[in-house]
């Protein structure tokens, strides 16, 4: 994966944009568990939120793309998603 990527989530149902927070939406470098610092964004359409890395990620790292409890706008809440990927060099 490209040391530039911005991690995405996708739901089926439009997200409450309150319920998506850094608290539970991060970008997690594996080996250490130290979070990358970045911004949250959610489309127009409330359906992918989208964590842009403040900086370009480290080569050749597994990173994790934590998205915990978030709830639609029906007050479901969403499970834990947590897509695992490696930079390239």
């Amino acid at each position: 994966v490209s040391k530039a990527v911005t991690p995405t989530a996708l739901f089926s149902a439009p997200i409450n944009p309150l319920t998506m927070t850094p608290a539970n939406v991060y970008l997690v470098t594996s080996s250490t568990g130290v979070s990358v610092p970045g911004a949250l964004s959610l489309s127009a359409d409330n359906l992918t939120i989208t964590f842009t890395p403040t900086a370009a990620l480290a080569a050749n790292t597994q990173y994790y793309f934590a998205v915990y409890s978030v709830t639609d706008e029906a007050g479901n809440v969403h499970g834990a998603v947590n897509p695992y990927f490696t930079t390239g060099p």
